[in-house]
């Protein structure tokens, strides 16, 4: 793809993409530096963009992808966090079961249907809010709710069920 044609098809998306990084970032400035990354990436990409039917589409899935990846930076949220101890109220056993079943649910978490354990994956480890998640799924509020919900009840009960070796309480 030479400059020109680059220009031509390329530049006039920049207000889309914009506003894409914009919603899923929440900061203008942050905003700008990603949809300005991204155009440097499809500026060293230019040769194989002209092989790409949709470049419209290209570019908002890499502003997307890169926006994303912004996001899981900017968190430090994660299952293991749930481990950590900051203030040195939990003896070492109690780390060491809490690290345990955080192992437990992620592995657990394989179990689940893709869009639930993605939704799942989304919402309680990456701790993205439920705008987010539509933004990144395409899947409506209600939708993301029910899977999220579905996800957290089969978790829960393959937990307790691992977790008392397959006995019922009494």
């Amino acid at each position: 793809m030479d400059k020109q044609r680059f220009k031509d098809q390329i530049f006039p998306l920049k207000h889309r993409l914009f506003r894409l990084a914009c919603t899923m970032l929440g900061d203008d400035a942050e905003a700008q530096d990603a949809v300005q990354e991204i155009f440097i990436r499809l500026w060293n990409n230019r040769d194989t963009i002209g092989e790409i039917r949709n470049t419209e589409a290209y570019a908002v899935t890499m502003t997307k992808n890169h926006c994303t990846d912004r996001l899981r930076k900017r968190r430090s949220f994660a299952v293991d966090s749930i481990a950590e101890n900051p203030d040195g109220q939990m003896n070492p056993e109690e780390v060491a079961e809490m690290t345990d079943s955080a192992r437990l649910i992620r592995r657990l978490m394989q179990e689940l249907p893709p869009q639930q354990r993605m939704v799942m994956h989304l919402r309680d480890i990456e701790g993205f809010e439920y705008a987010e998640i539509e933004i990144q799924t395409g899947l409506s509020n209600e939708a993301i709710r029910a899977n999220l919900s579905r996800a957290r009840k089969k978790i829960r009960t393959l937990f307790n069920d691992l977790s008392t070796y397959g006995l019922e309480k009494r």
